[in-house]
């Protein structure tokens, strides 16, 4: 349970919400890629996608699981949660 008085820590707020903002665009990424193969043409028949497509699929994925993580590590650091 978090308590009131580390939603005030300045360090806390910026760390969570440095995190969340991160898994944001992360997800933004991925929903960016997911709507660019579904408009695609012939290319998404084919097993190879285009190279673009791949970086930003693994950039979107890469930032989603680094912003989880970086607000897990917050968290912890902060002494919000405890194992």
């Amino acid at each position: 349970m978090l308590q009131l008085s580390v939603l005030s820590d300045p360090r806390f707020l910026w760390d969570v919400t440095a995190g969340y903002l991160v898994t944001l665009v992360g997800a933004a990424l991925i929903v960016a890629a997911g709507m660019w193969l579904a408009r695609a043409g012939q290319w998404a028949l084919v097993a190879r996608k285009p190279l673009a497509w791949q970086i930003l699929s693994a950039v979107g994925c890469s930032l989603f699981m680094f912003g989880i993580l970086w607000q897990l590590a917050a968290l912890m650091r902060t002494g919000a949660v405890a194992w």
